[in-house]
């Protein structure tokens, strides 16, 4: 005779379906509650976002762009832009063994607290049998905009990774670079890439 659907489980089994059920109903709910929710979202696009669909960042309401944010001229724009342009090919060409190598090529380029968080990571980059070395390629095109005091320059770069079997592998990352004014001159604060 044929086993029916739930009535001939055991009791435990029922149970832990039910439970199932209930969770699975109640994030559903929670979904579409959320959905219905008329408040505009005062979430920020990442800047990589932005760069990505050409447009800035919402302002809250009640706020305006200039209030909290400091002017910056064209000059603090090319200055800035020069640094993450002189930055990008050092930081993305580098064999794995020598890496160290790398981040002191990078810190005149980079904050303090920003040298120290590479200087910690390449400490704990091991080299595997299959990546050898990464080679920056080209920068296609730039955007730079202030956002949050500091300003944001972005770019879709292509690296090569050269693996240890001599093979070649090119990819493309958007990346989106915090520069920060220390002075007398811009340094890079922060980056984050996401492949494209």
């Amino acid at each position: 005779m044929k086993k029916r659907f739930f009535v001939d489980w055991p009791r435990k089994k029922q149970l832990l379906f039910l439970l199932g059920l209930l969770v699975w109903a109640v994030l559903a709910v929670w979904m579409f509650m959320d959905q219905d929710d008329p408040k505009p979202s005062n979430m920020k696009k990442t800047p990589t976002d932005a760069a990505v669909s050409g447009s800035q960042p919402p302002q809250s309401e009640g706020t305006s762009s200039v209030s909290n944010m400091p002017s910056y001229t064209q000059a603090d724009k090319q200055a800035a832009k020069q640094v993450a342009e002189t930055f990008v090919p050092l930081y993305t060409t580098y064999k794995v063994e020598q890496i160290n190598s790398m981040v002191e090529s990078i810190r005149p380029y980079v904050t303090d607290r920003f040298y120290e968080q590479e200087k910690e990571n390449a400490a704990n980059v091991r080299p595997t049998a299959e990546f050898f070395q990464f080679r920056f390629v080209k920068m296609d095109g730039s955007y730079i905009e202030p956002m949050d005091s500091d300003l944001y320059w972005t770019s879709t770069i292509t690296v090569e990774s050269i693996h240890a079997d001599g093979s070649k592998e090119q990819e493309q990352y958007d990346y989106a670079i915090r520069l920060r004014n220390e002075g007398t001159s811009w340094k890079v604060a922060e980056v984050e890439m996401h492949a494209v």
